[in-house]
């Protein structure tokens, strides 16, 4: 799914009029920008979540939706750079498989010569194995890549749970 909509995982007022405005608080855009980033460990971001509640509290409707509206178009920006890296490394993939088809036609072409060429049959070979270990080694890490707008969607969904369960 390439776009998130928010109306799935937000139950508070609509975030929509604060798109634009959410960043004005330094100290909000500031959280936004910690809780958003994959590299703080979800369970952290919901406690510095928490933390910033009770600092703040009573938090009002309004303040939630702020700070939903930032995480959901800070969240929906990086999946859809996350999404496109897929795309770019799929793209780059399937030229991988291409180049190695190609490879593996001039070496059946040469090793089906009356008199094959041994330097060109070592040169293929040679580029067989590089471009296929490459693949290789690609295809081990898209999984991790393939990951990351699930991972994306998992914490907006847990922040929204926390922002909501607040008082």
């Amino acid at each position: 799914m390439p776009e998130l909509s928010y109306q799935l995982l937000w139950t508070g007022p609509s975030p929509e009029p604060y798109f634009d405005s959410w960043g004005a608080d330094q100290e909000r855009a500031q959280l936004v920008g910690a809780l958003s980033r994959l590299a703080v460990a979800r369970d952290a971001a919901k406690q510095r979540l928490r933390s910033y509640l009770d600092r703040h509290a009573p938090v009002d409707e309004t303040a939630k939706a702020k700070i939903f509206a930032g995480l959901f178009e800070r969240i929906q920006e990086d999946r859809r750079e996350a999404i496109a890296a897929i795309k770019s490394y799929s793209r780059g993939q399937q030229n991988a498989m291409d180049r190695i088809a190609e490879l593996l036609r001039q070496l059946d072409t040469q090793l089906s010569a009356d008199q094959p060429d041994q330097a060109a049959i070592q040169r293929a070979r040679q580029q067989l194995d590089i471009t296929r270990q490459v693949f290789e080694e690609r295809r081990q890490s898209i999984r991790a890549l393939c990951e990351q707008p699930t991972l994306m969607e998992q914490r907006l969904g847990d922040l929204a749970r926390t922002l909501q369960r607040a008082g």
